[in-house]
This record gives C-alpha cells, structure tokens and sequence, in this order.
C-alpha cells in the first residue's frame, strides 16, 4: 500500500476517536444547577438528577446562595424574604427536605432553644411576623413571640398552614393574665397547639396541674390538644 493510503486510514481513525471523545450533543451533556426547560425552574444535582419533594433547598447560582422550594413534578421556586431565612435555617437543621412531622419537630426544636431575651414591641399580625422572625434568625435570642414566629416561618416553608395566636395565659392563677404566644397547626383535619415558649421553661420539669404533679416529657410543647395536662389554658 502506498504511503498515502496509510496516511489516509490514520487520519480516519483519529477523527473516529475525537468524534467518539465528545458527547453527541449538548442536550446529553450533564445538567448541574438551575435550569428552565419549558418555562418552569428545575434544579439538577451535582450528579445530575433532577431534584424533587425539597422544600428547602440550597443552591448557588453564579457565586450567590440561593434557596428554592421544589415540588413533586421538579418546579422550583426561589424563596425570598423570611422564607428564605426560614429555610437557611432548614438547611442547617438537616429539616429541609419533605413536609413531615420529623422536619417539623426539628424546627420546634431549634424555635424551642431560643437564649431567652424579651424583645417584645407590641407588633401584630404581618408586621409582627417580620420582626419577630428576622430578630429571631439573625440573634439566635427571643422571648415567647420570637419563638413562635421563627417557628411559624419554618412550618410555613415546610408546606404546612401555621398561625401565630397572640393572647394571653394564666400567671399563676386565671385571675392573673399574661401575654403570651403561641401556635396552632391543623393537621389530618385536627388542631394542634405548638408552644416553643413553654417547652423552653418546662421540658423535663415537673409541674403542678389541676390532676397532680406530672413530669413534662422532652416536647411538651410540641403537637398537643387544648386542655393536655402540663399545658396552659390558652385565651385569646
């Protein structure tokens, strides 16, 4: 054979091996990160599978932090504001991922284990939930309605449909009332009361109740009915 011929055969043979090197198309190349196919959001994973079913979820988009919830089908969408607070706080607690009673309880806990500090500025309704939850977040400190607002902004993030009820308790006796805050969440059709305030104070104590003494459990102020011994008699 000719020289030129072999030259020929090796140049056909490199080209194979180049052509075969590279992905076919830049559709079957890998996806990482935010990416919008048909008008939605998707998010891809490092390993490029799509994520779904997270409600928080962390994701850098040129160099900035982000946070976007994402539901069954794969549509994300950025959180913003104390949302996005709320679901920082998620990510860190490992409690971002489905709506469950297990990634709830782990936000109690964190709304539970505020420092103790009163803050109290006689806010209410939207304004109050904006002070309250970015004090909150940003101090790691509160009294009872930081408690339950940080609380309220992470259930809420979750999927769940929180409500912060500002009223009062009794102070040693019902002739004597205090301010107080709490939160109620129904779930299965049920309302439950949820009191990161009280279990701050209480957890593992006992108490004297209208029945006896009684040991309080590690999270009694977690998913209780209205009237549950160890608990406050609650007033709007």
């Amino acid at each position: 054979m000719k020289k030129t011929g072999w030259i020929r055969i090796l140049a056909a043979l490199l080209a194979m091996t180049v052509f075969l090197a590279q992905p076919a198309s830049a559709a079957e190349a890998k996806k990482t990160g935010p990416v919008t196919e048909n008008g939605k959001l998707h998010i891809y994973t490092a390993a490029g599978k799509l994520a779904v079913n997270v409600r928080a979820y962390k994701c850098k988009v040129n160099g900035k932090t982000a946070y976007y919830s994402i539901d069954k089908q794969g549509t994300a969408t950025k959180l913003k504001g104390m949302k996005a607070m709320a679901a920082k706080r998620l990510v860190k607690l490992k409690a971002g991922g489905k709506k469950s009673v297990k990634n709830l309880k782990k936000a109690f806990k964190w709304s539970a284990g505020l420092r103790y500090r009163s803050n109290t500025n006689g806010s209410r309704g939207k304004k109050a939930a904006r002070y309250y939850g970015k004090y909150g977040f940003s101090t790691g400190s509160g009294d009872c309605n930081t408690a339950a607002y940080t609380f309220y902004w992470m259930a809420k993030v979750l999927g769940y449909s929180p409500k912060v009820v500002q009223g009062h308790v009794p102070n040693g006796s019902m002739y004597n009332l205090k301010s107080h805050a709490w939160v109620t969440i129904k779930i299965k059709k049920k309302l439950f009361y949820f009191d990161p305030d009280l279990n701050r104070a209480y957890a593992g104590k006992t108490v004297r109740t209208a029945s006896g003494w009684i040991r309080q459990g590690k999270y009694c102020g977690f998913k209780f009915r209205y009237g549950t011994p160890g608990t406050y008699k609650y007033m709007k």
